[in-house]
């Protein structure tokens, strides 16, 4: 079987599977979030273990389940007051565990073990956590009104926030998953027919301009078609600026990993998914791009 029958065969049955997880959301998409996290995480460990470092493996991946379903349980209970400060504390105090772990471990290069384990609850336990950010986006929305809104007067339901509610949130996530999915189908499929100028040959060596020109036409394309027909509240140069968001760090997160797994001497971070590789291999777009997109949410909740 060819590889780009294997990646057709993944994305039939996974795409589906992964809208309607993100359209249920609560316990079920958190779920979901947790193992798929969860095995990014272990390939990331991996990429240094190939490196002979030793990252505290079971520590990360038990501290990324305690965030994925720390914030589950706070947004359930709809509180993202005190309750939400309680949760920047548990990261506070991964720290503490993870420093305490290294200073009594017995292992060589301690303090790189220790940068690791940390560096891979930054680089995907915080991104997917965005990604759940994004998908609770109305809660979000509905404390920053209750804790802001009334001392800056004027500021509510205007620019990109209209009609805030869990099926507002779930929509936006699908269609920026969605668009992610369509950038890289155009970037594969342009680069593949047209790629001839290499963009940077010693990280990714199959990655070119057209290709890139072709993602990022897929990108814009998918948040702005998709954008118009299922948020109609959301003005259209909005949906045109989160499409160039995806296309941009979306090549710069692909750019990343590749160049993670080039220093590791891995071809793929784990074998996981058919024709695509690891769970890194095909997240590592939004890991990148999720951050960014919710970012340009919270700073357009104070824009008139």
């Amino acid at each position: 079987m060819s590889e780009l029958i294997k990646r057709v065969l993944v994305a039939v049955i996974g795409i589906p599977i992964g809208l309607a997880l993100i359209y249920l959301g609560g316990i079920i998409f958190t779920i979901a979030l947790s193992i798929i996290s969860s095995i990014a995480l272990w390939e990331y460990y991996h990429l240094f273990s190939a490196k002979n470092y030793h990252p505290y493996k079971l520590t990360g991946i038990l501290l990324n389940n305690v965030f994925i379903f720390g914030f589950y349980i706070i947004h359930s209970q709809s509180k993202f007051g005190y309750d939400f400060f309680i949760f920047l504390f548990f990261i506070l105090s991964a720290l503490i565990i993870l420093l305490t772990i290294g200073i009594i471990s017995k292992r060589a290069n301690s303090l790189i073990n220790f940068a690791a384990t940390l560096s891979g609850l930054i680089y995907v336990t915080f991104t997917f956590l965005t990604l759940n950010f994004i998908r609770e986006f109305n809660l979000f929305y509905q404390w920053i009104q209750g804790n802001f809104f009334e001392i800056y007067s004027g500021i509510g339901a205007v620019g990109i926030f209209k009609n805030i509610d869990t099926d507002w949130a779930a929509k936006l996530t699908i269609i920026l998953i969605s668009s992610v999915w369509i950038s890289d189908s155009f970037a594969y499929f342009v680069g593949i027919k047209f790629g001839k100028h290499k963009i940077l040959t010693s990280v990714s060596p199959k990655k070119s301009w057209e290709g890139f020109i072709g993602g990022l036409a897929g990108a814009i394309f998918g948040f702005s078609f998709l954008g118009y027909f299922f948020l109609p509240d959301v003005s259209f140069h909005h949906l045109l600026i989160m499409g160039l968001i995806v296309a941009v760090f979306g090549q710069l997160g692909d750019f990343a990993e590749s160049k993670l797994k080039r220093d590791s001497g891995i071809k793929d971070s784990s074998a996981i998914l058919p024709g695509h590789g690891g769970i890194l291999d095909r997240f590592d777009s939004l890991m990148f791009i999720s951050p960014i997109i919710f970012i340009y949410l919270i700073l357009n909740v104070f824009i008139k």
